[in-house]
């Protein structure tokens, strides 16, 4: 889950110093990538709970 926060904001980041837009596109890919990284720990556990029952 960590990384895909990482992962987005560092790509957000890179694209901020390259378009001159500071932290738009850093706090968007973050919170993209915190979407993703916690629709990964659901998808995870729904896994995991089918398994059991």
């Amino acid at each position: 889950m960590v990384s895909a926060i990482v992962v987005g904001g560092l790509f957000g980041y890179l694209l901020d110093r390259w378009l001159h837009t500071k932290p738009v596109l850093m706090l968007i890919l973050g919170g993209v990538g915190f979407y993703a990284g916690v629709r990964d720990v659901l998808r995870r556990l729904s896994r995991s709970s089918d398994g059991n029952g």
